[in-house]
């Protein structure tokens, strides 16, 4: 539209700038220890039950938080598509009229709408990482990369775990495994834990649930095994998709396939 303001990724070499959505410090459920994790956007499914839909686009992007908004019309007045218009930001977003031009962002002191995503440099996240050494180094922590699909970003998420494990630190990574074992295999030197999501067993259900076929995920999740790498597998249990004893039974046999 004629007058908004899109909001554009900055280009820059693919190694070492990214797109993020949030750093979590002093987490404790991505891994072993005290933890940092880096939260990046882009994933190349699409879950049903996915609890960071904004990590979905590699773009950044205006995210909604109704429960937030007061109704107090600040966004009205600087809303393009409301110029002249009854309603907010937020039914502009929900209707899908929405260029995420992000005027109203600043406008929203409820916090009813924010950006979700800021483009980072590797020694950025390095830097914010790294105040947290003392808690690593006492409770057996590190840092993990999450998201969204670390990978999706493939060369700014080699050149981040290149960098973490040059500082000295454990590295965990979060990870669907859907993208080709040459690239997969390439980041086994770097990672010391891999946190593997295994969404569903049955390729015909992971692919109506998650919108991609399950077959390269299962096929990685053997691989690093025979490589002897680290990995921690991880199960979403959702009812009436991956739950029912059928389902159950299938992730025991992958599981039991696993053992030495």
């Amino acid at each position: 539209m004629k007058g908004s303001v899109r909001v554009a990724t900055p280009k820059a070499p693919a190694a070492t700038v990214g797109v993020i959505f949030d750093i979590k410090r002093f987490a404790i459920h991505d891994g072993p220890g005290i933890r940092t994790t880096v939260f990046f956007k882009g994933c190349p499914m699409a879950c049903q039950w996915c609890h960071n839909p904004e990590s979905i686009r590699i773009e950044q992007q205006v995210a909604l938080y109704g429960e937030r908004c007061i109704a107090c019309g600040n966004c009205r007045a600087v809303c393009p598509k409301l110029s002249g218009r009854k309603g907010l930001a937020p039914d502009v977003i929900l209707d899908g009229r929405c260029d995420e031009c992000g005027r109203c962002v600043p406008t929203c002191y409820a916090g009813a709408v924010e950006l979700a995503g800021r483009t980072v440099s590797v020694d950025e996240v390095v830097d914010v990482v790294t105040k947290d050494r003392p808690f690593y180094e006492t409770s057996g922590g590190g840092v993990t990369l999450s998201g969204g699909e670390p990978t999706m970003q493939f060369e700014f998420c080699r050149a981040l775990l290149t960098a973490l494990k040059a500082a000295g630190l454990h590295t965990a990574l979060d990870t669907c495994g859907y993208l080709p074992w040459d690239r997969l295999k390439t980041l086994l030197p770097l990672v010391d834990l891999f946190l593997y999501d295994l969404k569903v067993v049955s390729r015909a259900k992971h692919l109506r649930s998650t919108g991609v076929d399950n077959r390269i995920i299962i096929e990685n999740l053997t691989l690093l095994s025979a490589a002897g790498a680290a990995v921690q597998l991880r199960f979403p249990a959702v009812r009436g998709v991956n739950s029912s004893g059928r389902d159950l039974k299938r992730l025991a046999r992958v599981v039991l396939s696993f053992r030495p």
